[in-house]
């Protein structure tokens, strides 16, 4: 978001902290999100549904 964490007055306030261990050396900059787990959860929902459609028509 480009956000600088320490102009948040929620995050000063609670005095939040970067999460560790993410690989981010600038606190401001924001990794894109990796999409192919995504699709990955879709086509496998994908051919479970259409798994399960085959087997209802053979019964």
């Amino acid at each position: 978001m480009g956000l600088n964490p320490e102009s948040l007055q929620g995050a000063v306030k609670e005095g939040t902290r970067k999460l560790p261990g993410l690989g981010i050396s600038d606190p401001r900059a924001v990794p894109e999100p990796d999409t192919s787990l995504g699709l990955l959860s879709i086509m496998g929902l994908m051919l479970t549904v259409s798994l399960w459609k085959r087997r209802k028509q053979l019964s």
